[in-house]
């Protein structure tokens, strides 16, 4: 039986640079560039107008059986 395909997409998780343990998750193509943005940080950024450089974290999502730690 042949394997399975690899899927067209992967989920990335985007850590914030402030260290404060905000994170957006994406879903992006899997021969595209790595991400990073700047976008608000609402946990620990003052003023409220400061943006945060996010930068990638590729994870796997963790099968129902498995124990996977992030």
């Amino acid at each position: 039986m042949a394997k399975k395909a690899k899927s067209r997409t992967i989920m990335v998780r985007l850590i914030s640079m402030a260290m404060t343990g905000y994170y957006r998750t994406m879903q992006r193509p899997r021969a595209h560039q790595p991400l990073s943005m700047l976008k608000y940080d609402p946990i620990g950024t003052t003023p409220s107008f400061v943006a945060v450089l996010i930068t990638r974290l590729r994870f796997r999502l963790p099968l129902e059986n498995a124990n996977v730690q992030l």
